[in-house]
């Protein structure tokens, strides 16, 4: 039987505001730092803005939620404790998340693109169907992590691949090929530009053995 999660609370923040804690909430440019709201109901919510580090996150469902918007930008969830923490369909964008803990939060769905999930634990996490385009993911633990059918081509960190740990990652029907396609090239990039430096080198070799011999 699953856990019902609360809803209908209030919480008081650092500077002495209260928030009434549930679903379909507005907490855009909040201040929730520190604040427990594990086993929470915040499903279709609004964190625009919103400051959520070092918070307690586990098992709450934020399925649904905006966490960006032009006005106030994307949240702070940095440091946060988000245990199988749902995140289901979720507007994340941009969002912040630098060294979360993530063990099997479900991101099925959901709008990461340029998020950072840079030193993230996000063992067993679910990124199925997820979009992901340039989110940091450096030195992130993605062990027994899925990402069945995610699209993160064009990441802005291609590096990723050697640094993260994908120790039994599920990367079945990923575009995980044309990632490597695309680290591949970046390194043919690399020794062409390295190659052109060396011609130039040598053309300037020549020029001055060519000048010398015309003496």
């Amino acid at each position: 039987m699953l856990k019902e999660l609360r809803s209908g609370y209030t919480v008081t923040n650092l500077s002495g505001l209260e928030y009434s804690i549930g679903p379909n909430s507005d907490f855009t440019n909040a201040d929730l730092r520190g604040l427990d709201l594990s086993q929470t109901d915040l499903h279709g919510s609004i964190f625009a803005g919103a400051d959520l580090s070092f918070t307690e996150l586990s098992g709450s469902d934020f399925s649904l939620g905006v966490f960006n918007n032009e006005e106030f930008g994307p949240a702070v969830i940095d440091y946060a404790t988000m245990i199988d923490t749902v995140f289901e369909f979720a507007d994340m964008a941009g969002v912040s998340m630098f060294e979360a803990n993530l063990t099997r939060a479900n991101f099925f769905y959901a709008h990461l693109d340029g998020a950072c999930l840079n030193s993230c634990n996000l063992v067993e996490a679910c990124f199925s169907y997820s979009h992901m385009f340039r989110t940091d993911l450096r030195s992130a633990n993605f062990e027994n992590a899925n990402f069945d059918n995610a699209v993160f081509v064009e990441n802005m960190l291609l590096d990723f691949l050697e640094a993260a740990r994908w120790e039994v990652t599920s990367l079945s029907y990923t575009e995980l090929e044309i990632l490597m396609f695309l680290l591949g090239l970046q390194e043919w990039r690399k020794r062409q530009i390295d190659a052109q430096y060396d011609v130039e080198d040598d053309d300037a070799f020549w020029e001055v053995d060519n000048d010398s011999y015309d003496d």
